[in-house]
């Protein structure tokens, strides 16, 4: 208009943004809002934002092209940097779990898109390949989700001390595992997620297991709990529950949808990984455990418990 030039144009033009209340978001100027329809959309419900998350984590194709020329040695081929370790179902459902309570955390006046999902996911990765394991476990997840929200989460202004930022950061920190212990708040209402196994006698024998775990050290990874098969299998209860945890996969998460290491978790024949993966389903169990009172934090040995953040 300014230059009264016109161009016939034959499209239409659909752009989608945050809404206000969302972290990152600019105003919308007044005359570009007179130029355009605005139609309100809700985030999606949850099914469909993990399926955002797990269809937008980093992943190669080793079905893409690469140079037959480059011989250079310092540059890294794709199967060198495909991902080759694996999040059970159960971190996946509390990383998108914890996401989604974040936006409605008494404590957070800016909201954090999709997009935090799948970069927690992704960073949860991270910290599996950083400790050299193969399975992520609860404090992966937390580790993930801390570095995704630090910059994606607005505190409320009277929570912020703009004079001490490192304060600012541990209270992040601190509220990130309120966002785990909501999940698993929200999990364990769910009647059938551990099927109908006695909670009480689960609680009862991880207090026996858990303080008895001994720590793992091998040269180059971060010493951590092992749990063998044979050790598992002394505990009734524990194992019933890590077995429905196991088969219940294909029923939890779409398949298509993860990497070729997460479809062959659950029945994986290598021992660190079984060892690995029976170590995350005690930890999450342990956390649905101290969540019923079944099981006291103090019996809980070397397992990462989320705590509620008390202000």
């Amino acid at each position: 208009e300014e230059y009264s030039w016109e161009h016939p144009l034959d499209l239409v033009l659909i752009a989608t943004g945050n809404p206000m209340g969302f972290a990152h978001v600019n105003e919308i100027p007044r005359p570009l809002l007179d130029r355009l329809e605005p139609v309100y959309m809700d985030l999606p419900e949850a099914d469909i934002e993990k399926e955002i998350m797990l269809k937008e984590t980093f992943r190669v194709s080793l079905g893409q092209e690469e140079n037959p020329e480059n011989n250079d040695l310092s540059v890294l081929s794709l199967t060198d940097i495909v991902r080759k370790v694996a999040t059970p179902w159960w971190i996946i459902d509390i990383l998108s779990r914890a996401v989604r309570y974040s936006r409605i955390c008494p404590y957070v006046e800016k909201n954090p898109s999709i997009r935090a999902s799948n970069r927690a996911l992704d960073h949860t990765y991270a910290s599996v390949e950083m400790e050299n394991r193969q399975v992520a476990n609860v404090r992966h997840a937390y580790y993930g989700l801390r570095l995704a929200l630090r910059a994606r989460v607005g505190l409320r202004a009277d929570l912020i001390e703009f004079d001490n930022p490192k304060k600012t950061f541990i209270l992040g920190d601190q509220l990130t595992e309120d966002f785990i212990w909501n999940a698993f708040e929200d999990m364990h209402s769910e009647v059938n997620l551990l099927s109908n196994g006695d909670r009480r006698k689960l609680g009862f024998e991880l207090g026996s297991l858990l303080p008895a775990l001994e720590m793992h050290s091998i040269p180059g990874r971060t010493p951590s709990p092992i749990i063998s098969q044979y050790t598992l299998s002394q505990y009734e209860t524990v194992t019933r529950a890590v077995q429905w945890m196991k088969r219940a996969a294909k029923d939890r998460i779409n398949q298509a949808l993860v990497s070729e290491p997460e479809r062959k978790l659950y029945d994986s024949e290598d021992s660190e990984v079984v060892e690995e993966l029976n170590y995350s389903a005690l930890e999450t169990l342990a956390n649905f455990c101290v969540h019923d009172g079944s099981l006291d934090e103090a019996s809980a040995g070397p397992v990462f418990i989320a705590h509620k953040f008390r202000g």
